[in-house]
């Protein structure tokens, strides 16, 4: 892939990401545990690793004016629709206390990044905090492999500070330059079969030792992992990175994934309104309105939703905005 250019395959495994996570979501607020095989464990740094691979050389203004409106502006209207659905809820279910209104949205949103109405989304925040801090380390001229290895050390670091005081998109933003930088790198050698049949090796040996890889971009100030179990999940989760992207780099011409291209190439719309009607349909509509608390009902209900009500918001959306245009 070359730099700042986007192919059809990244989309393809965007989809797939994207479908990944919005699934432990629905397993998540239909009450169902979440002990299935995370096989994709490394989606959320794959996010980051795009970012890296897709971004074009930047000040660190440039990447402040189009971060805020490409992540902040959605961040803060998905967020506070999200937040007046929960509002509602917890109205009907008759909460009385105000913490839930005040003081957990606010504590939520200082240190977790996120607004409880739509916590996915503190996504956004940390991105806009990657891109920038690597705009600022480009623009004093440090090289994209010494931006990698800041970005490793500095997670490193707040693991090992453990605190929950460090609010998640500085610890997430800085390990999240790691995951960026190291996109912008490999993006060059998407063909190269001498480097894929590598990294297939290494990671095979990673995963053939005794230890599952994590890869907690969220809360790595509030890891308790060892200094080892860190830097091998970052590893495996790199590995990870390339390998679905050099399979699909190769597949994507062979077989047509038109569905997954087109969830893919709408991934931020999929990102910031799945939570809503997961939590409009599971919680507001079925919980506190027609009292459907079986899990596998909340799961069925929920997932058509998914399946058909929200690519129909996006569609509708979508041509709105083409009509403002």
């Amino acid at each position: 892939m070359r730099e700042g250019v986007r192919k059809e395959y990244i989309d393809v495994v965007a989809g797939i990401m994207i479908l990944w996570m919005m699934f432990g979501h629905l397993l998540q607020v239909s009450g169902f545990p979440l002990d299935y095989p995370n096989i994709l464990f490394f989606f959320m740094p794959w996010f980051y690793y795009k970012a890296g691979a897709l971004s074009k050389e930047r000040t660190m203004r440039e990447a402040a004016n189009i971060g805020g409106g490409k992540f902040i502006k959605p961040f803060a209207v998905y967020g506070l629709i999200g937040q007046l659905i929960l509002i509602a809820c917890m109205l009907i279910e008759h909460e009385t206390s105000m913490k839930p209104y005040l003081y957990t949205p606010i504590r939520s949103l200082i240190l977790g990044g996120t607004i409880p109405g739509n916590p996915p989304l503190w996504f956004l925040p940390s991105l806009f905090a990657t891109q920038c801090l690597f705009a600022f380390l480009r623009e004093k001229k440090v090289s994209v492999l010494m931006c990698f290895f800041i970005g490793l050390l500095g997670g490193l670091m707040l693991m090992l500070i453990n605190s929950e005081y460090v609010p998640v998109y500085i610890g997430s933003g800085i390990m999240g330059v790691c995951y960026f930088a190291m996109g912008k790198i490999l993006c060059k050698y998407e063909g190269n079969w001498k480097i894929i049949v590598s990294v297939v090796v290494v990671c095979s040996t990673l995963l053939w030792i005794n230890h599952t890889p994590t890869a907690a971009v969220r809360y790595i100030s509030q890891s308790e992992e060892s200094i080892w179990e860190y830097i091998h999940g970052v590893g495996v989760a790199l590995c990870g990175c390339f390998i679905i992207d050099a399979l699909f780099y190769y597949l994507q011409p062979l077989l047509k994934f038109s569905v997954l291209q087109w969830v893919g190439r709408n991934a931020m719309d999929f990102y910031i309104l799945h939570w809503i009607i997961l939590l409009f349909v599971s919680r507001l509509l079925m919980g506190d309105i027609f009292n459907v608390l079986d899990a596998k009902w909340k799961f069925v209900f929920s997932g058509l939703s998914c399946v058909v009500l929200l690519p129909m918001i996006i569609i509708i959306r979508k041509k709105l905005t083409e009509r403002k245009l």
